[in-house]
Parts: structure tokens; C-alpha cells; sequence
């Protein structure tokens, strides 16, 4: 920024709100020249040539969009730049609004003006302080907005695989960035940055993992700015922090050409994001849910911690996104790992849950991604309500190698058998290697067992939850949200031997619970009693099930049938 730029800075930051001189769409005429503010590198606001083409009045109902035509630092090669949003446009000194739309692949930089009037409006919206916590979900496509590059650090090939489709759907464009957050070395005063022209960040995880959006400042009055000129993620009265930003470089494309940066200090809050900008404040920043892990490997024992924005439709990504980038710097992507995790999640006083994993094989980090991912969605798309999400805590534990067995087989020291007697089932597992060990179960037969065919089942406890799942629907349907958390602690287990017994006697559940092979009168008497919505049937019912913990993480299933006489 230069010492003219600075004074004109200072200036519009002591006008009174309502002060800047603006014009209308109706006032615009094709021809009229005018220029516009953005930052190119560094922090320097620099200015570029705008020709306006014509005004498409009611592009959207209450909407206008102004067609313009850039010129100037290269922008007739590079087209317009994702990340130029919100920069603000005057014509004859006069505000008109913002750059806000492009088209990919445009042989000329061709773009859509917000009208400043409907981005200024956004100040009169009551702000999520104002309101209740809000869900949002995934935005449309309107028009042709200018994707917002969110700077993600540690974005490897691996890890961009993984992020990408998850965040298509919300026109945020993943581009690598530094580690961490700069201080701001402009040499000028942080706040004579965040003015008209100058570059803006939204955060979305700060910390020892860093991803944020960054766009322009289109106006400025007092600590109230407006930005972008169309939306981010359409999410309406949130809160998300803001972030001044500094500009690396402007990286040519083919289909569209971005803004290579890195976020800097926290700066303030974006409290609206709707169809004609993003608006907030300078000051107080809001809170994020913090996110700690403690990571081990065979050389070193680390801690990592992280904050990410309180949105349902985005906390999931941005987390499992974290613990992933922090395995990806800390082992390969290509080499047989074994991942430990155990995940606690608390949430708003209403409960806390613990989730055990183990991943094996290639690329763990993968793994731990999709699962991390499945199951905050899972939690955060409660129909319970939406849960506040207060806090993560991960431990993380490398072993070199893949660790893991497959069930191949398993046969009973005898196929008949009576109610209260026990039997030995031989388990034969088979390593990577090809080697092959027998395990030894003892199975007691409860003396309730009912005469008639017993299915023995073998097989991880994960698998054997996902058998339940198919059994005994109404047993795993969530009741509440405190239900849903036991639920989903009832996944994991990889690593654990489940052996279970079922009767093709039918059983039934109500209201979560499960009745096994309860008695023609009991159920008569239920099913005439409860509300058809609360009561379920299964064809099977749970006779026995035992666990025994290995070293490995087990694939495979097996059944057998066996003979129950008295």
C-alpha cells in the first residue's frame, strides 16, 4: 500500500456511516469507465481498469448484476482471479459494488458487479447474536460466482483426494498453504490493511492446521465491513472468523486463475453470508471448537491442536481434514501402517462418547478420514436436534506394519449340542504370509437356548454390529441423542474376535431395547399395549455372544450351523 492509497484508507475509516458517495445500477450507462482495488502481492492494494457493458436487471428476484470488463495487471491473460471477490468498483470515485461473478474458460475477463445497495442491506439483518444457532446446508449454484480459494495447509495429493469432492458442493477451491498462521509483516499498522481493496480471510480451522477462504473487502464504515460480493456457503446469520491475509501470488490457470495466500492474524467476525456478500466486524472473535491430539510413532510422541468453526454441514470435513493432514506429515501414504485411534467427543453436557478404531494396510490416514467423517456427520445430522460440539480430544498411535488376520474357517468340537453344556470352536486365521493358526473359543450354550438350529457367528466386532444393524433394526434405531452416542460406541472393535449365538426363534424390541424369543403372551400383550412405531420383530434372536481382544485387525466372516437338543 502506498502512502497515497493509506491516506485515502485512513480517510474512509473516519467517514460516518452512510457517508460514501455510491451509484445505482439505474445510473449506469455501456462505455462508462471507472477502476477497481485488489491486492495482486503482499498487501499492497493495486488498481485495475473497469469498463462497464450493460446492467442484466432481476438476474434473481430483487437482484441486479452489472457486466463489466477488466483490464490491467495481466488480467487480460489470466482472466478474472478467484479471490478478487468483493473488490470493490468506482466509477467516477463513486462505489457502484463489488466483482463477484466469472466464467471459466472466458477468452475474456469478463465479469458480474454486485450492486453495493444489496450488499450494504446486509447490515440491517438481525445477526446470529440476535437469533438461534442455526443449521446450514449445502448451497446452489448462483449464476456464476468466483470460486473462493481456501488456503488448506499440508495439502498433499493424497490428502486434496480426500477434501475436494467433500467441499465441491460448497464453491470452496483447495489450494496449499504454509503451516500455521503469519503475523502480519506489511510494516504498515494491521488494521490500515482491512480496508476497501484490501485482502480478507474466513477462517475455518486456525491453529496447527490452517484452512481459510480469502476474498477483498468491498466497504468499510467504522469496524462494519462488507466483502466478496456474493456468498460463501449461503449459511445466513453464522459466525466465523475473520482473517486479514497476505497475498503470495497470482497463480495462472487455464479454467481459472486464483490467489496463492496465507491467512494472517485473526481479525473480527463474519456474522452474515447471503446471495449479495458476506458482512461482519473488526473486533471480538468468535469461538471455535477446539480439536486436540496426541500423536505417537515409533520416534516421537507429539501434540498437535487445532480450532475449527461451529457448522454442522462443514465441522465433519474440516476435523476429519485435521487429523488426517497430521498423519500425512507424520508417516508415508505408501507403506503398510497401523493406525490406533480413540476419538472422545463431547458435546454440550449432553453426552460424551469414546470411539475406538484400528486401520491397517496402506494409506491409514485415508481410512481414519472417511471414518472420522461418517461419523461426526452421523452425530451432527442428529434428528434430535443439532448438538453443540464443544470439544475433540484424538490419540493417535503409529505401529510399523500391517497387522491383520482373515477368518477362514471355524469348526465346533461337536455339531450337536445341549441347553447349559459348552463346546470348543477352532478359529483358523490366516496371516498376510499366508501362515495359518488355529483359535481356540470355549462356547457355553445358555440353558434358555431353545431347541432347533443355532447359527454361530464369527467375526470382527465391528462386522458383528453391522450384522445387528440388519438383524435387529429397532435395537440400533436411535431413541434419542444420548441413545445415538451408545449406538455409535458400539462400532470399532476391528481388532476384536466376536463369536455369537442365534435362535431362529423371533425376538422383539421395544423402544431401542431388545426382547430375545420373548413368550407368545408376552408379546400379545406388548404389541397390544405400545405403539406400532416403538415395536419391531426380529426372525433371529441373540442367544450368546463372547469377545476376545487380538494384536490384529480382523476381516472376514464365517457361520456355522449347529444342532440345540435337549
Amino acid at each position: 500500500m502506498n502512502r497515497a492509497q493509506l491516506l485515502i484508507a485512513v480517510a474512509l475509516l473516519t467517514l460516518p456511516a452512510g457517508a460514501v458517495e455510491t451509484l445505482s445500477p439505474e445510473e449506469l450507462e455501456p462505455g462508462m469507465k471507472g477502476y477497481g482495488l485488489s491486492v495482486f502481492s503482499g498487501y499492497e492494494i493495486e488498481r485495475f481498469e473497469v469498463e462497464i457493458i450493460d446492467v442484466m436487471f432481476d438476474v434473481s428476484p430483487g437482484s441486479d448484476m452489472i457486466l463489466c470488463r477488466l483490464s490491467g495487471h495481466d488480467l487480460e491473460k489470466t482472466g478474472i482471479i478467484a479471490g478478487m471477490s468483493g473488490s470493490p468498483v468506482y466509477i467516477d470515485d463513486k462505489l457502484i459494488g463489488a466483482i463477484a461473478y466469472g466464467w471459466g474458460f472466458a477468452k475474456e475477463p469478463i465479469g458480474g458487479i454486485t450492486p453495493i445497495s444489496e450488499m450494504l442491506a446486509l447490515w440491517d439483518i438481525p445477526t446470529r447474536a440476535n437469533g438461534a444457532r442455526r443449521t446450514i446446508g449445502i448451497a446452489g449454484g448462483e449464476l456464476s460466482t468466483l470460486r473462493l480459494p481456501l488456503a488448506m495447509s499440508g495439502l498433499n495429493p493424497s490428502l486434496s483426494g480426500l477434501v475436494e469432492p467433500a467441499l465441491a458442493d460448497f464453491g470452496l477451491m483447495p489450494v496449499a498453504a504454509a503451516s500455521g498462521q503469519l503475523s502480519a509483516d506489511s510494516g504498515l499498522p494491521l488494521d490500515s490493511t482491512l480496508v476497501p481493496g484490501g485482502a480478507i480471510a474466513v477462517s475455518y480451522i486456525a491453529g496447527d492446521v490452517v484452512a481459510a477462504a480469502v476474498g477483498t473487502i468491498t466497504h468499510r464504515e467504522g469496524d462494519r465491513i462488507v466483502a466478496f460480493g456474493h456468498p460463501m456457503i449461503r449459511g445466513g446469520a453464522i459466525e466465523m472468523p475473520f482473517a486479514a491475509a497476505k497475498i503470495h501470488a497470482v497463480m495462472p490457470g487455464i479454467r481459472e486463475s486464483f490467489k496463492l495466500f496465507s491467512p494472517t492474524e485473526l481479525v473480527g467476525t463474519m456474522n452474515q453470508d447471503r446471495l449479495p456478500a458476506v458482512a461482519g466486524s473488526i473486533g471480538p472473535v468468535p469461538e471455535l471448537t477446539p480439536v486436540s491430539i496426541k500423536l505417537t510413532t515409533p520416534t516421537a510422541n507429539s501434540e498437535f491442536n487445532y480450532r475449527v468453526v461451529d457448522l454442522p454441514a462443514l465441522t465433519p470435513i474440516l476435523t476429519a481434514y485435521g487429523l488426517s493432514e497430521i498423519v500425512y506429515a507424520s508417516e508415508g501414504s505408501y507403506e503398510d501402517m497401523t493406525l490406533v485411534s480413540r476419538t472422545s467427543l463431547a458435546f454440550n453436557d449432553t453426552c460424551t462418547i469414546t470411539i475406538k478404531h484400528i486401520h491397517t494396510g496402506l494409506d491409514p490416514a485415508a481410512m481414519l478420514f472417511r471414518r472420522t467423517l461418517d461419523e461426526l456427520q452421523f452425530l451432527l445430522g442428529s434428528p434430535f436436534g443439532t448438538p453443540t460440539l464443544d470439544s475433540v480430544r484424538v490419540e493417535l498411535e503409529f505401529v510399523p506394519g500391517k497387522q491383520a488376520v482373515y477368518i477362514t474357517g471355524a469348526r465346533p468340537s461337536r455339531w450337536t449340542v445341549a441347553p447349559g453344556e459348552s463346546l470348543d470352536l477352532a478359529v483358523t486365521l490366516r496371516r498376510e504370509d499366508g501362515n495359518e493358526e488355529k483359535k481356540s473359543v470355549l462356547i457355553g450354550v445358555p440353558l434358555t437356548t431353545p431347541e432347533g438350529p443355532l447359527t454361530v457367528s464369527v467375526s470382527s466386532r465391528d462386522s458383528l454390529f453391522y450384522r445387528e444393524t440388519m438383524r435387529a433394526p429397532g435395537a440400533t434405531q436411535p431413541q434419542s441423542f444420548e441413545h445415538l452416542c451408545r449406538v455409535l460406541e458400539r462400532t470399532g472393535g476391528e481388532n476384536i474376535l466376536a463369536v455369537a449365538g442365534f435362535s431362529t426363534r423371533p425376538g422383539i424390541t421395544i423402544k431401542g431395547k431388545e426382547l430375545p424369543d420373548p413368550p407368545p403372551s408376552l408379546r400379545r400383550v406388548l404389541q397390544g399395549g405400545i405403539g406400532t412405531e416403538s415395536i419391531a420383530t426380529t426372525a433371529e434372536s441373540v442367544v450368546f455372544s463372547r469377545m476376545i481382544p487380538l494384536d490384529d485387525v480382523i476381516a472376514g466372516v464365517v457361520e456355522i450351523q449347529l444342532e440345540v437338543r435337549r
